[in-house]
């Protein structure tokens, strides 16, 4: 399926955001389309926190992230409809067809001229009043000992520049259940004078302390009682749930922080 992203469009002069009317399409069809999704998603979502919201400040909603249902239930629970960051990749046409309808920003993870228009992109939404979700981990978080994957500075970026808002936003699965629940933190501010690194270690806490609050309510284990393989079954059965992924190209877009000054 084609992608194309903002890079693609800048280059042949193209407009990197929808048009006034079609953005407008887009919310009509929403309620149609959030219909459609929840037949392909097998999971009852609850609310578990509802979304508060700082007036006359847009919104980037960040999420952890952690299978293919993630991004269809963020486009239905979001307040108004938001236009969905997402990394390229091998997509089945009716999720392709999802994202083009409801709204969507496609990004190659491993060009960083590419990465850098999507973060244009993101802001002119947002100055146009739209809001934003992305997954600032980048890919799927299947590992089992990190609460969030280390996040990349763009969403810091993109907040200085436009004034929004930052919903962290944690989702959690009973995969036996079929059900998500969802919690959306307080909203997060950063001013222009803030540190981009306390910044972006700041919104990584609060998604991990929400992710450690959720396991915490639902009693406490031990390691050494745990049948490991069945754990990582576990964790694997998104990547089975999910056949167009591309599990190698996901796991090489986990991002490695820099650990020198200089870097």
């Amino acid at each position: 399926m084609i992608q194309i992203t903002t890079k693609d469009k800048l280059n042949k002069n193209k407009q990197i955001t929808d048009s006034k009317a079609f953005m407008l399409f887009k919310d009509i069809i929403r309620p149609v389309l959030s219909l459609i999704a929840s037949f392909r998603v097998p999971y009852k979502v609850i609310i578990e926190e509802p979304c508060c919201l700082l007036q006359d400040k847009t919104v980037i909603y960040a999420v952890n992230h952690f299978c293919f249902a993630d991004t269809p239930i963020m486009g239905r629970i979001t307040p108004t409809r938001s236009y969905i960051l997402l990394g390229k990749q091998r997509l089945g046409f009716s999720d392709w067809i999802y994202f083009m309808l409801n709204g969507v920003i496609f990004v190659d993870r491993k060009d960083k001229e590419d990465m850098a228009a999507s973060k244009q992109a993101m802001s002119a939404y947002l100055n146009k009043g739209r809001s934003i979700v992305m997954f600032p981990e980048g890919t799927w978080n299947l590992t089992e000992n990190q609460l969030m994957l280390p996040m990349k500075w763009g969403i810091i970026d993109i907040v200085k520049e436009t004034g929004a808002q930052i919903i962290p936003t944690l989702l959690e699965y009973d995969r036996e259940k079929k059900k998500c629940f969802v919690r959306f933190g307080a909203p997060l501010v950063v001013s222009p004078e803030d540190s981009k690194a306390d910044a972006i270690t700041t919104l990584r806490d609060t998604l991990a302390i929400m992710r450690w609050e959720y396991w915490e309510r639902n009693g406490t284990f031990s390691r050494a009682d745990l049948d490991m393989d069945v754990e990582r079954k576990k964790l694997f059965y998104s990547v089975e749930e999910f056949p167009p992924i591309d599990w190698a190209y996901e796991s090489s877009c986990i991002y490695h922080p820099h650990t020198e000054p200089a870097d």
